[in-house]
């Protein structure tokens, strides 16, 4: 192994120049990176002085001597161009995920919106186009509306052989009664009596919460006592709808020949006899109906038309739905006042305020989704409670029968009605199709055609 031996080399004098800056040199570097760090009040003699003073060390001598809070000088241009964004740095990071945020929250609610919005236009759309019930009847929106494509081949058949052959299935009838219990209990709820206010008394309209209704003496002298129902059992009970789906049943017998009849918005009987009947043991009054078939009791003969009419009723129950929405009020207190002013033979009933909510509920539990139900399917659900078996006649929410022919909307009248619009609070071709599986159950009789000769 050589030993090396460090021994001091001589320089020659140009390199011992270049190994000695001296103070000469030492001021120009100092000079130059005075010149780096302040551009401004540099000392360097030329500036080619930066660039060839050191050409390997000035480049990284660049970065390591720029002070720390240096910007570029297009910075100030920067910031008046966005000034929103605050100042530079960590502090415009929120900012920026802020408005991200935001942006992504609005987009995300219009899409949601927009594919909720789809989804009612197809449910509303399938409701509408296709009311099929076990497969046996089979309803749609072009059809209904079409002379000659109304019904499917053998529809018409299948229907009133269904009609023909039907029995009574007294365990689901039992079921269902049970289940309704579980929401409501037509015996209570059917009707509000005297001890539940007295007079002067607010309360609140059932679907119109915002609005107030003041318990009248009127109003209160003919509240019930006790339920008009307590305690009444029926065999046989029928539910007679409006539907111009009466004309020529010749129905009027049958329906008159059960035990218990119940009648819709105080509609007229006796020149229509033959297809609906006369006999009226419960029947409903709207109050728009004062308006409607009664003028508004502008003048005494409406009245006198009025008056007449509720004594036909013979110790019947009619029951006003005088709590459900502001509008009516006048009517009912104009109608109470003649029943006392006349000593009408009535006995007056006034739906609880829970019965609707009720009512909706339990169709809305088995996947029912009806709005408000109508007034058929209302009483048909509270027959429930008294009824050992129910028969349903002139329910038809379609503009035209099985055969084509054009049905109007009440029997009585010309009054139009659309039965798929969504602007209606009612789902009559969804209640419709409901009833038609419990008639082919067994539940419920429901009777579409003419009734067969007694």
């Amino acid at each position: 192994m050589h030993k090396v031996s460090h021994l001091k080399r001589n320089l020659s004098p140009r390199e011992a120049a270049q190994s000695d800056p001296g103070p000469a040199s030492a001021n120009c570097a100092a000079g130059r990176w005075a010149a780096l760090e302040n551009p401004e009040s540099s000392t360097a003699e030329h500036p080619s002085d930066l660039i060839l003073g050191s050409r390997l060390h000035a480049p990284f001598a660049i970065f390591r001597f720029l002070p720390l809070d240096y910007h570029p000088k297009t910075e100030p241009l920067y910031q008046e161009k966005v000034p929103e964004l605050g100042q530079p740095g960590l502090s415009r990071a929120p900012k920026m995920r802020s408005i991200r945020k935001r942006w992504t929250i609005c987009t995300i609610s219009l899409l949601l919106i927009f594919y909720k919005t789809k989804e009612i236009a197809r449910t509303e759309e399938h409701q509408e186009t296709q009311l099929i019930g076990d497969g046996e009847l089979c309803l749609s929106r072009s059809l209904v509306n079409s002379s000659d494509k109304i019904i499917r081949k053998a529809g018409s058949t299948i229907f009133q052989h269904s009609v023909q052959g039907w029995k009574i299935n007294s365990s689901l009838v039992l079921e269902i009664r049970k289940n309704i219990l579980r929401f409501l209990d037509a015996e209570r709820d059917v009707s509000v009596v005297k001890s539940s206010f007295k007079p002067g008394d607010v309360i609140h309209y059932v679907l119109d919460r915002r609005r107030t209704l003041n318990i009248s003496h009127n109003l209160h002298s003919l509240l019930p006592e006790v339920s008009p129902m307590k305690n009444r059992r029926f065999k046989t009970c029928a539910v007679v709808g409006n539907s111009g789906i009466l004309l020529d049943s010749g129905c009027g017998k049958e329906i008159d020949s059960h035990n218990f009849v119940i009648r819709c918005n105080l509609a007229p009987v006796v020149e229509f006899a033959a297809d609906v009947g006369t006999k009226s043991d419960f029947i409903t009054m709207n109050p728009s109906v004062v308006q409607r078939a009664f003028g508004g009791f502008r003048n005494e003969s409406d009245r006198e038309k009025f008056v007449h009419r509720l004594s036909m009723l013979n110790d019947s129950v009619l029951w006003i739905p005088a709590f459900m929405v502001k509008g009516g009020e006048k009517h009912v207190e104009w109608v109470n006042a003649l029943i006392l002013k006349n000593k009408l033979q009535v006995r007056t009933a006034y739906p609880s305020l829970r019965l609707i909510h009720a009512v909706r509920g339990y169709w809305l539990t088995n996947k029912v989704p009806i709005k408000r139900p109508s007034t058929g399917l209302l009483m048909y659900t509270l027959a429930t409670r008294f009824c050992d078996e129910i028969h349903l006649y002139g329910f038809w929410p379609f503009p035209k029968d099985l055969n084509g022919k054009a049905v109007k909307y009440h029997y009585y009248d010309d009054l139009k009605y659309r039965y798929f619009s969504n602007a209606s609070p009612h789902r009559m071709p969804l209640e419709f199709k409901t009833l038609n599986v419990l008639h082919n159950r067994g539940a419920l009789k429901l009777t579409t055609g003419k009734c067969m000769k007694q």
